[in-house]
């Protein structure tokens, strides 16, 4: 269901909601009878009625929820990337969901969520969803404008010189947020009667054991600028009629950027289990930006360039560079050997390069970034598995020290470390 909300003149706030309920029950009655037999000495008698009664109760309950938000501005055409995301908001909280199911660590192709035929991990196929997002670009838009200083000068009578000062707030939106949840319960009751005796027994048997899930992800940018424009027009008679001038922004910006999958699980058998992955960049600044304004017969005609825009981060919170794997893969380690004298060998840099995702701009044309960190402990943990031999970042050279042993054999660990934020 999509809505469009006005917000101000030649602002919208686009809105795509997409939910699902499923109900089902299924009901299942067995009703039996049966005589009570004893004896009499020989002669056989019914002592008593019994009646047995089961009632079967299959419940399912499944809701789905999904929206998306961007801003635009009034007019724009839907853009075929927009049209295509839009089809395909309602199924991304299932896609992640089979990421997840799938395995903690990999996904294949076999679950139809890749176009490849090699294996990426979770993170990365979460990383590919959120760079689709952001290549859908949201608008700046205004959404609140007040007028400070509006004034008019005349030269030689004829020129119209208008300087014109407005607090304005503008915002960018492109969120898509999500949640599933579903519950899932059979038991069987079982009533027993006995007639005579007045007497009943009841029973309850667990034929599935009861479960739910909850699932929910939230992706995308949210901004805000406030700041002033300081307007400048010049026009002959009137400025209204037709115009050419300049105008400047300059302001404070806040912007955060981020992904963020959430599962919770339960079974009567195991209990609760939970995890989330995702990452999140967050900057505060300042930004600039200088517009070239021309207009005729009252706005009829406009042309407005932009000059010059840059943003000036102050305050940073996250990592700009989401680090999601290495550059290579295990069958591409060469095994080092060293003989007789050679106690030394240095490994090259590109065992240190990983694949990143910009998180302001997501993947590049769809595929990821790729770059040598350097190799200490800020980024990665290195470990030998045997003593035997060291390795030293500052040469990447790998030595051993045989010892009275005549052959040494060990493995040496790279594990990226989560990136730590930078303020």
């Amino acid at each position: 269901m999509p809505i469009t909300v006005h917000v101000n003149r030649g602002a919208d706030i686009e809105i795509m909601i997409t939910a699902t309920f499923e109900q089902e029950v299924r009901v299942s009655i067995d009703v039996d009878g049966s005589a009570v037999w004893k004896t009499w000495g020989f002669i056989p008698y019914i002592a008593d009625y019994r009646v047995t009664a089961s009632l079967e109760l299959y419940e399912y309950t499944g809701i789905g929820l999904n929206v998306n938000f961007k801003t635009a501005e009034t007019g724009n055409p839907v853009s075929d990337s927009s049209s295509k995301l839009r089809k395909g908001v309602n199924k991304i909280t299932e896609e992640l969901k089979n990421m997840m199911e799938n395995g903690e660590d990999y996904l294949n192709s076999a679950s139809g969520l890749v176009s490849g035929g090699d294996e990426i991990s979770v993170s990365k196929s979460l990383a590919e969803r959120y760079s689709e997002l952001l290549a859908d670009e949201a608008d700046w838009v205004e959404i609140y404008k007040r007028p400070l200083v509006d004034q008019h000068f005349r030269v030689l009578l004829i020129i119209d010189i208008q300087v014109k000062l407005e607090f304005v707030v503008s915002a960018n939106v492109n969120i898509s947020i999500g949640m599933t949840y579903w519950y899932k319960n059979a038991k069987e009751y079982v009533f027993c009667v006995r007639v005579k005796e007045r007497t009943a027994t009841n029973d309850t048997i667990d034929l599935v054991e009861e479960q739910y899930e909850f699932t929910a992800y939230a992706m995308g940018t949210l901004g805000i600028k406030a700041g002033v424009r300081l307007t400048v027009r010049v026009g002959l008679l009137s400025t209204s009629i037709a115009s050419v001038g300049i105008s400047a922004d300059v302001g404070g910006y806040a912007q955060v950027w981020g992904y963020l999958y959430y599962e919770l699980k339960y079974t009567a058998s195991a209990g609760r289990s939970s995890r989330a992955m995702g990452a999140m960049y967050l900057e505060i600044g300042i930004y600039l930006e200088v517009k070239f304004e021309a207009q005729a017969l009252s706005n009829a005609f406009t042309y407005n360039p932009t000059l010059y825009e840059n943003e000036w981060p102050l305050y940073k919170v996250g990592v700009l560079e989401n680090v999601l794997d290495f550059a290579y893969t295990q069958d591409k380690v060469a095994e080092i050997n060293m003989k007789r004298e050679i106690q030394s060998v240095q490994i090259p840099d590109e065992y240190f390069k990983m694949q990143y995702m910009d998180m302001k701009t997501g993947l590049d044309d769809g595929k990821y970034y790729e770059k040598i960190y350097e190799d200490d402990t800020k980024y990665f943990n290195i470990s030998m598995t045997n003593s035997a031999f060291t390795y030293d970042p500052a040469t990447n050279i790998i030595r051993v020290n045989p010892g009275d042993e005549p052959e040494q054999d060990g493995e040496m660990i790279i594990t990226w470390k989560n990136q730590e934020a930078y303020l």
